[in-house]
């Protein structure tokens, strides 16, 4: 891509004439983000005087800039993309635009707008011609808070991870002071402050022009935020920085085209060093320290996963080794050990359909499970390990447990002997010495380790994703973390635990960095970070056996009657008082599969709320009572399938009706449970519903435990009820 030559300074006196050729689509983008049109011309201005690579800016062109067509979410009956005429399509019209987006990029989504906006404000001011036409502070970050969803597909997070893996594998290890080691990893991601990035942009301007310039190059000396200020080199420059490690001869990675050198120094108490090296003389500046933020990047999967297990200590081919071992051990072991509600299990362990007769019907064979099917599950292991050819998880033998494999028993060996904890210390016959992190156990968090990265396969298997994935850069995940903590428990002692359902959309919420679980809302859609997530039922009303909790997660920003929002929730305000003033057509007794409740239909009722929120009920309206509405909340029918049962099939034809009436049913409305039924041991309530899949999963949010009739006839289904105690059975 063609790039125009890098300027010193910018105005916008130069572009007076041509400012109106383009206010048209200045004053629409501005519009649309709701935008002060200086900020977006400046900033245009402004791209000129950036040095940014040709890979980034054809990067930008194409990854940033296009907004494709938006994807419907059918039950919101909103759209899920990007406004054509915003301001990054603004920008992108033309080469200083681009330029300019290629840095808002990589500052945005590292060190968030506020802070992009006050190191954008110092490089605006150090570079103006006229200091009386600038954007403010908070305009600059309304700006940059625009273009934030788009950035993340750039990758530029991307790029600092991939050097942090550098920084650890390849420099880490010449460095001689172990004190030196640990402060360099522990402090590898964090960010520089926005004085040093202003400075950093000034420093590859001068380096990357050319002609008059008698810049030959530049030197970094830096400790912390290394990784970010080497991706920052490679992003801006056509040739990625020759890295060195202070103290040690020869270049780690030498780039002879390159004119930056990059220093790792051992001393992290010094602040960021740069020298400009002119024709005849250098000229040396302090940027100061790092800030004290992370990096809180959005990162693909395969990005993600290399750095986790690096940051949990399973980096060398050993300990993947080890890895491997555990969990395709630990995965069927906790799967189907971890129950929810009065039924469901956390997943299955197998995708064979049990066809069930009259004799056969079993409760082990209908319960629901959140996750999808161990084929999935099996796919995003092997995605998250990036693993090639098949893989086979293995079922304990009665009796066994993770700790006595091989590898993992031997590693829990070498743990105990260094383990400061008193119970290890008692085990290995060793004397307990006082020391501030005595409680704290090498084994307990290898489990707690093991227990995580599951967890994270785990929900991650729920996602349906039409574009990459994008992953959170940190180990947090959630408010509470009580599930990793539940995964843990159950692969060390191997004993059946409860857990709750709800934990799974937290976490994963969490893992896309939608970060609203610490509020008290029935969150059911949540927008940013670039991604809007929502339960599929919430779509299709088809509940699945195997992944009742299944997750689009869909590129963009939410819109709806042409603005965005980040939450949708249910309102606390939901009627609970049903009307029962409908009564369903009469029908003589239970007999065979039907629906009486064609008159009915549902609808969701959407409200705009303040802050970006919208609130949803659903609703069950009659066709010839305009006066009947029954309200539910969308979240309950997810609460609810923990406590259901589904048969999915059975040998007989599923229209198969009852050799005789059964005198011991009725049939009853889906709104209301029906009192006799819940009373008795032997009366099934019968939900007429057959056929339509909206009312039967508006049932389930009413009526309470029950089972759901897929393929089965209805006497396996009756069958079924009476052996598990069940009284309401909806068609």
């Amino acid at each position: 891509m063609s790039t125009s030559p890098i300027q010193v300074q910018w105005s916008l006196n130069e572009t007076s004439q041509s400012v109106f050729s383009v206010l048209r689509g200045v004053l629409a983008a501005a519009t649309s983000d709701n935008v002060q049109v200086l900020a977006i011309l400046v900033c245009e201005r402004f791209g000129n005087t950036i040095a940014i690579s040709n890979e980034t800016a054809s990067k930008v062109a194409y990854t940033l800039v296009p907004s494709p067509e938006p994807a419907p979410v059918r039950f919101l009956k909103g759209l899920v993309g990007f406004f054509p005429d915003d301001c990054a399509t603004q920008l992108g019209n033309t080469s200083a635009g681009i330029r300019f987006l290629g840095l808002a990029a990589a500052i945005v989504t590292t060190i968030g707008s506020f802070n992009s906006a006050k190191a954008l404000d110092i490089m605006l001011r150090s570079s103006a011609t006229d200091l009386t036409l600038l954007p403010t502070v908070r305009q600059l970050n309304d700006l940059l808070g625009s273009l934030e969803a788009r950035s993340y597909r750039c990758g530029f997070a991307d790029s600092v991870v991939g050097w942090q893996i550098v920084l650890r594998k390849e420099i880490l290890p010449s460095i001689s002071s172990e004190e030196a080691r640990r402060n360099l990893d522990q402090n590898s991601l964090r960010v520089p402050s926005s004085e040093t990035i202003a400075g950093l942009v000034g420093a590859f301007r001068q380096v990357a022009r050319m002609g008059s310039s008698t810049v030959i190059g530049a030197t970094i000396k830096v400790s912390e935020a290394a990784p970010w200020i080497l991706a920052f080199a490679q992003w801006c420059l056509e040739v990625p920085p020759s890295l060195y490690v202070d103290g040690v001869a020869g270049a780690v990675r030498e780039q002879p085209q390159s004119r930056v050198k990059v220093i790792i120094a051992n001393d992290s108490s010094k602040p960021i060093e740069l020298v400009i090296h002119h024709q005849l003389e250098d000229i040396t500046q302090l940027l100061g320290p790092t800030s004290q933020q992370f990096t809180s990047g959005m990162v693909t999967v395969e990005s993600y996963y290399p750095w986790l297990f690096q940051k949990l200590g399973f980096e060398s081919d050993a300990m993947f080794r080890l890895l491997r071992q555990a969990l395709e051990h630990a995965i069927p072991q906790v799967l189907s050990a971890m129950k929810c509600g009065r039924f469901a299990r956390l997943g299955q362990t197998t995708i064979s359909e049990h066809l069930l007769g009259s004799i056969n019907n079993s409760m082990d064979t209908c319960y629901l499970s959140p996750l999808p099917n161990i084929k999935t599950v099996a796919q995003t292991y092997a995605k998250a390990l990036a693993l090639n050819g098949p893989v086979h998880f293995v079922t304990l033998e009665q009796g066994m447990l993770i700790a006595d494999l091989p590898l993992v028993s031997h590693h829990l060996e070498l743990l105990m002997e260094k383990c400061p904890c008193e119970q290890c210390c008692y085990s290995t016959q060793r004397y307990a010495e006082p020391t501030s992190n005595k409680d704290f156990c090498y084994k307990e968090n290898f489990f707690r380790s093991l227990g995580f990265i599951i967890a994270e396969i785990f929900v991650l298997s729920l996602f349906e994703s039409s574009a990459p994935l994008l992953v959170r850069l940190s180990l947090e995940r959630g408010s509470t973390r009580e599930l990793d903590h539940c995964v843990s428990n159950v692969i060390k002692t191997g004993n059946s635990h409860d857990f709750d359902d709800m934990e799974l959309l937290e976490w994963a919420r969490s893992m896309v960095g939608h970060m609203f679980d610490d509020e008290d809302r029935n969150l059911l859609m949540t927008s940013g970070k670039g991604q809007v997530i929502y339960p599929i039922v919430f779509d299709t009303f088809y509940i699945e056996k195997q992944g009742y909790l299944k997750l689009y997660c869909l590129p963009g920003a939410l819109r709806y009657q042409n603005d965005t929002y980040n939450v949708v929730s249910s309102p606390d305000d939901i009627e609970d008082d049903k009307n029962t003033s409908v009564i369903l057509p009469s029908y003589p007794r239970v007999s065979r599969p039907l629906n009486l409740c064609k008159d009915f239909g549902l609808s969701w009722k959407i409200t705009i709320q303040d802050n970006k929120e919208l609130h949803i009920k659903l609703m069950m309206r009659s066709s010839s009572n305009t006066s009947f509405v029954v309200e539910t909340d969308p979240l309950v029918i997810l609460l609810s399938l923990r406590d259901t049962l589904l048969l999915e099939r059975c040998p007989h034809n599923r229209h198969a009706q009852l050799t005789t009436a059964d005198h011991f049913s009725s049939y009853i409305s889906p709104w209301c449970q029906d009192k006799e039924a819940s009373d008795s041991t032997s009366q099934v309530g019968v939900v007429p519903v057959d056929g339509a899949d909206d009312l039967r999963c508006f049932t389930v949010a009413c009526q309470g435990p029950s089972i759901l009739r897929r393929n089965s006839c209805l006497q396996c289904c009756l069958n079924l009820c009476r052996s598990t105690d069940i009284q309401i059975l909806i068609l």
